[in-house]
């Protein structure tokens, strides 16, 4: 039974070390750049006049308004990098 046991807990840590690399690859920058290389998602800084200023109203987990279809992978990708803001009024 402590065999049994001892040799869970080795297949768990290597599990463990295996999920941990492949996360850490994954939020690699250079994996991201291919990925988005590879999808022909080209980036690029903003032009001045489309820059607006917003002051985050609330901290924590903000759902955005849904729409009838779940968005797509392009979509959840770019919502990984921009920061939810709600914009403040002029009062």
């Amino acid at each position: 039974r402590l065999r049994t046991q001892e040799k869970s807990l080795s297949e768990l840590i290597d599990h463990n070390r295996i999920l941990l690399y492949n996360n850490t690859s994954l939020k690699a920058p250079q994996y991201l750049a291919g990925m988005l290389k590879q999808n022909s998602i080209e980036l690029s800084l903003p032009e001045t006049t489309s820059i607006a200023k917003v002051r985050v109203v609330r901290r924590g987990n903000l759902k955005l308004a849904s729409s009838a279809k779940t968005p797509g992978w392009k979509t959840q990708l770019v919502d990984l990098f921009v920061p939810k803001a709600q914009a403040a009024t002029g009062r």
